[in-house]
This record gives structure tokens, C-alpha cells and sequence, in this order.
């Protein structure tokens, strides 16, 4: 079955204009704990001080541990006055399929910044809040988002994995062999231009050059959680229409995408995909130009990089 899109641009609305506030990920610093993915026991994975600087944590990770443990998110005012924290938190499992869980997260994640679905965290001097707290057992896997932004003051942020039964204390040793990264950028702007001249174009996500961390030595392989964001300027110069297909294409195995348009509307693929899957397509007319706007980011438990796919052929459907 093919799955149309439409173009903001198609229904009298300026193209390439999302509802996203792409000034929130300014200067914002995306962490990242999957270093490893696996843990056996209860423990910290990191605790970081930010003080009026956007924030957003990634995580994947699946217990081996034989005791359910809670993964908790814990926010705690360092300072001595109010604050307030503006959050947008997506989480899915506990499951066992890796692929699915990150593709929820990723799905979830850009219907609410697109919505601006922000929550707020008042936290008073010297306050502590559990933001987050997911049992996890033995072959599970949680896999989550939360950005922190609009802080107001200085802030400690802490991640692990604790004992329910002894939960002020299994937080307070940090997970033996564990690190994070931590990266500056979180955004890719790309521009693409679409005439017909190229049989096929692609449009690489996840790819090299990837973030680093300098302080750790992590290399973001596959650059997960990096916001990448697409304009896309399609020319016909032809006498006649041409369509344009949309695909999203795996390179290094299973894989699943998200695509979020400046209408708003989510363009996903099926189960997790080794071939190229057909996500739209739509008609441009002779003599003109279209602008679209695309947002995706690269899911955690797949196989990324992957490519987006353009493909412009002649329209001969007579009509």
C-alpha cells in the first residue's frame, strides 16, 4: 500500500516551517548512557551539574541483573533559590524488542517537541525529584528521551540503576566499567536540492562524521539521537509532472525511521526493515519548484547510518 504525504507548501502554508523550537537545542549538550548497553546490578550511572543549560539525556539499556532493579532519573536543586526546569520526557518499555522501544521513544519524542509538549519541575532550595522510576527485570530492556531546558538555576542530574529494597543506598556507588558521553551538538542542518538530473539521491543519516566525545573518547557511531534536520527544494524543469518518492533505505541491518513533516504529520516505516521501504510520494508540477522541511533522528537498537531515499521519475499516469 502506498502512503501519501502531503506538502505544507501544496495547501497555501509557508514551506518549511515547523512548530519546533529548534533555539531550545542552542548550545545544548545531549548525553548519552549505553556504555555499556548491558548492567548487572544497582548502581550510579552518572550524576552531572548544568547550570542554566539545556540538557538532553539518551539512554538504552537491558538488565542482566537476576533482582528487579528500578532505573530512576533524579533531579536535585543545587542551589539556593527556586527552580524551575522545563521537561519533555519519552520512555517506552520495558521490553525485549530493542528495535521497537527506540523507535517508540523517537516517534514520541518528535510529536512532542513538535507540540511543544513541555512539562515543568519546580524544585525549591536543596530539593530532590524522581523524574523517572521503571522497574526493570532480567532481559528488559527501557529505552528514553528527556530533554531538560529552560533551567533556571543549577542543577544535578544523576542516572542508575537502584534496588527497590535498599533504594537510598544502591544509588550511591557508581556502576563499576560504566561511562557516558557527552556531546555539544545535537543538530545536523542539511540542505538538499531535488531536480531530476540524478536518477537516485540519498540523504545519509547517522553517518560520519560523528559526534565526539573528547573527554571520554566516545565515538557516536551512528550519531544516535542527533536531531537532523532536512530542507528540500524539488525543481522540475520538464514539460511535464514528475513524481517524487520517498525511501528509507537500511545500510548495516534491521532498521526503522520516523520522519516528522513541517504539517506536523509522522511518516514511519513498518517492522524493522534490511530493504528499502516506499514512505510517500507526491506529484510536482512542470515548470515549478516545492519546498519540504524533514525531521528524523537516528533511532537507539537499530542499525544505523541508513539513507533517505529521493527518486524523481516523469508522472505517466495521464492525470
Amino acid at each position: 500500500m502506498r502512503v501519501w504525504f502531503l506538502l505544507v507548501c501544496l495547501m497555501g502554508l509557508p514551506a518549511g516551517v515547523f512548530a519546533i523550537d529548534f533555539s531550545s537545542f542552542v548550545g545544548e549538550k545531549l548525553v548519552v548512557s549505553n556504555y555499556p548497553e548491558s548492567f548487572r546490578g544497582p548502581g550510579t550511572f552518572f550524576r552531572l551539574g548544568i547550570k542554566n543549560t539545556p540538557l538532553r539525556l539518551l539512554f538504552h539499556h537491558k538488565s542482566l541483573s537476576r533482582i528487579p532493579l528500578n532505573l530512576v532519573l533524579t533531579l536535585k536543586n543545587s542551589g539556593d533559590k527556586s527552580v524551575d526546569v522545563g521537561m519533555i520526557r519519552s520512555v517506552f518499555g520495558p521490553s525485549t524488542d530493542e528495535i521497537y522501544v527506540g523507535f517508540r521513544v523517537v516517534e514520541d519524542f518528535l510529536q512532542k517537541i513538535e507540540g511543544r509538549k513541555i512539562e515543568h519541575v519546580l524544585l525549591l532550595p536543596g530539593q530532590t525529584k524522581q523524574v523517572i522510576v521503571q522497574e526493570v527485570r532480567e532481559g528488559q530492556i527501557l529505552s528514553g528521551m528527556v530533554k531538560l531546558h529552560k533551567v533556571s538555576g543549577p542543577l544535578e542530574v544523576s542516572w542508575g540503576a537502584l534496588d527497590p529494597t535498599y533504594d537510598a543506598f544502591s544509588g550511591l556507588d557508581t556502576q563499576q566499567g560504566y561511562t557516558y558521553g557527552l556531546f555539544n551538538d545535537s543538530v545536523r542542518a542539511l540542505t538538499v536540492t531535488c531536480d531530476g538530473r540524478l536518477a537516485v539521491q540519498e540523504i545519509p543519516i547517522g553517518e560520519a562524521p560523528f559526534l565526539v566525545d573528547d573527554h571520554h573518547h566516545i565515538e557516536l557511531k551512528g550519531n544516535y539521537g542527533v536531531l537532523y534536520h532536512i530542507s528540500i527544494l524539488f525543481q522540475n524543469p520538464h514539460q511535464t509532472p514528475q513524481i517524487v518518492r520517498l525511501y528509507f533505505s537500511p545500510v548495516g541491518g534491521p532498521c526503522r525511521a520516523v520522519v516528522l513533516q513541517q504539517s506536523g504529520e509522522i511518516l514511519t516505516t513498518g517492522m524493522a526493515q534490511i530493504g528499502p521501504e516506499l514512505m510517500g510520494e507526491f506529484v510536482v508540477e512542470p515548470h515549478s519548484e516545492e519546498k519540504v522541511a524533514l525531521v528524523t533522528m537516528p533511532e537507539s537498537g537499530a542499525f544505523y547510518p541508513a539513507n533517505l531515499v529521493l527518486q524523481m521519475t516523469p508522472d505517466e499516469s495521464g492525470g
